[in-house]
């Protein structure tokens, strides 16, 4: 990319079959304008639930649960995302056999909303500045 303004701030999001972008991959173009940036993808069957952010990121982990009637319980196969901005899914994963999922590259400095959606169930969580791990109920 070139002729990017001072200050610019851009969001990538790439996609491939079988795999996913656990890391937002956020920039913030801050002398120059030219750019080059690498995203990764981790493949399906190697994603984590405790992936590790750049400085100046942030991570959140946690657990996807729903309660039944005889208690609560893990689900998994569940997408989670977050989305800087509506439908625009800058970091996704699915979590794991036990309900864990992790996403980083996530703004350390606001409040962010992490997505989760299995089957028309769909909920939401804000997750504060410094707060990194969360358990999300689906309905």
């Amino acid at each position: 990319m070139t002729g990017l303004p001072d200050g610019a701030q851009l969001t990538f999001d790439t996609w491939r079959d079988g795999y996913q972008q656990q890391c937002a991959g956020p920039v913030v173009i801050v002398q120059g304008s030219d750019l080059t940036v690498n995203l990764a993808l981790v493949s399906n069957t190697r994603a984590t639930a405790a992936p590790e952010s750049a400085p100046g990121f942030r991570s959140v982990a946690g657990t996807v649960i729903e309660t039944t009637p005889s208690g609560t319980r893990p689900v998994s196969g569940v997408f989670i995302d977050f989305e800087p901005i509506m439908d625009f899914p800058a970091a996704t994963t699915y979590s794991d056999a036990n309900g864990r999922f992790g996403l980083c590259g996530l703004p350390a400095d606001g409040t962010v909303t992490i997505g989760a959606g299995l089957n028309g169930r769909v909920a939401y969580v804000n997750v504060p500045p410094g707060q990194g791990s969360i358990d999300i109920v689906l309905p």
